[in-house]
C-alpha cells in the first residue's frame, strides 16, 4: 500500500488521485502535529466504522507517541484512531442492513459491535495542498437500497502551523424513505497503564479521572449543560496532552468508555433526521493542546 507525505508549506496546484478507488495511506505533518490517515478504500478496514477522515495516529510536534491507539483493540473489527460512526444502520432485509459511510452490513443476531460488511461502498477521493493548509475530499454514493439512499461527503481541512483539524460532512438523502440517525466521534485516546491523571471535562465542569468511570457511561441530554458544543480529554500519553473535540451544534449526548488497561474515548453525538430530498451538514473540530 502506497503512502504519501505532505509539507504544510508546500504549493500543489494539481488535485492528487482524484476519483482513485485506492487511494493509499498517507501522512500530513503541518508544523504542529503529524497525522496518519487509513485508506478508506481498503476492504481490510471494512466495520461499522465511517472510515473516510479515519485517522490511525496523531504525533505532536517533537512526541514519539501517538495520542491515540494505532493497533486494533479487537479481532472482530478494526478500531484504533480517531474513528467516526453514523448509527443507527437501516434495516434491509433479515439482518441485513445500510451503514452509512460504510455499506451494506450483516449484523450480528446478539451484538453490533460484531457486524460484518457484506457490500462495502467505494469513495471518491482528491487531495489539495493549498499554501497555507491540506484539504481532503471524499464521496461516497449508496445507490437504492429499499428506499433508502444517499450521497454523503467528507471535507478534512488541516491548517498548517495549527493544532487544529476540520471535518466538514454533508449528507444528503436521495432515497425515498426518512431516515433519523446520530453522528459520532470515537477516538480511541491513549492512556498511560492505569490511566494515572487520565480526565474528561464539559466546559465549565471539573475534570472527571477516567480511572474512576465504569467500563461505559452514557451521559443523556439531561446530564449535559445546555448548548454544549465541546467536551475535552487529558492525561494523554507520557506527554500530557489535551485533546478538544467541538462541534458547530449541541451534543444531545455523550457516550464514555475505557479499557481495561489503557485506552479510553469521550464520545459525543449529534442527531441527524433526514427527509426524502433533504440534506444536513454538520462539522467536528480537533484540536490538542498541551
Amino acid at each position: 500500500m502506497s503512502r504519501k507525505r505532505f509539507g504544510a508549506g508546500a504549493v500543489l496546484a494539481a488535485v492528487l488521485l482524484a476519483g482513485c478507488a485506492a487511494a493509499g495511506e498517507f501522512v500530513v505533518d503541518n508544523g504542529s502535529f503529524r497525522v496518519e490517515f487509513v485508506d478508506p478504500n481498503d476492504p481490510q478496514l471494512g466495520c461499522r466504522f465511517l472510515r473516510a477522515g479515519w485517522i490511525r495516529s496523531l504525533h505532536p510536534a517533537g512526541s514519539r507517541e501517538s495520542i491515540f491507539v494505532t493497533e486494533s483493540l479487537f479481532g472482530f473489527h478494526p478500531a484504533f484512531g480517531y474513528a467516526c460512526e453514523i448509527y443507527p444502520a437501516l434495516d434491509l432485509k433479515g439482518l441485513q442492513a445500510l451503514q452509512i459511510g460504510v455499506g451494506v452490513i450483516e449484523r450480528h443476531p446478539q451484538s453490533r459491535y460484531h457486524s460484518r460488511p457484506v457490500e462495502l461502498f467505494p469513495w471518491q477521493i482528491s487531495r489539495e495542498m493549498r499554501e497555507r493548509e491540506t484539504v481532503m475530499t471524499a464521496r461516497q454514493h449508496s445507490g437504492d437500497h429499499s428506499g433508502y439512499a444517499y450521497e454523503l461527503t467528507v471535507e478534512i481541512v488541516i491548517p498548517a502551523n495549527s493544532p487544529v483539524i476540520l471535518w466538514k460532512y454533508s449528507l444528503a438523502n436521495t432515497g425515498s424513505r426518512p431516515f433519523a440517525v446520530s453522528t459520532y466521534a470515537h477516538p480511541f485516546f491513549k492512556a498511560r497503564p492505569g490511566f494515572p491523571g487520565g480526565w474528561y471535562a464539559l466546559p465549565g465542569g471539573k475534570r472527571q479521572p477516567v480511572a474512576a468511570l465504569p467500563p461505559e457511561k452514557t451521559l443523556e441530554a439531561t446530564e449535559i449543560p445546555q448548548d454544549c458544543r465541546a467536551i475535552a480529554a487529558g492525561g494523554l500519553t507520557s506527554g500530557g496532552y489535551v485533546a478538544v473535540i467541538s462541534a458547530d451544534r449541541p451534543f444531545n449526548r455523550i457516550d464514555l468508555w475505557r479499557s481495561e488497561t489503557d485506552c479510553f474515548a469521550v464520545e459525543p453525538y449529534l442527531p441527524l433526521n433526514l427527509a426524502p430530498g433533504e440534506c444536513r451538514e454538520w462539522s467536528w473540530r480537533l484540536e490538542i493542546r498541551r
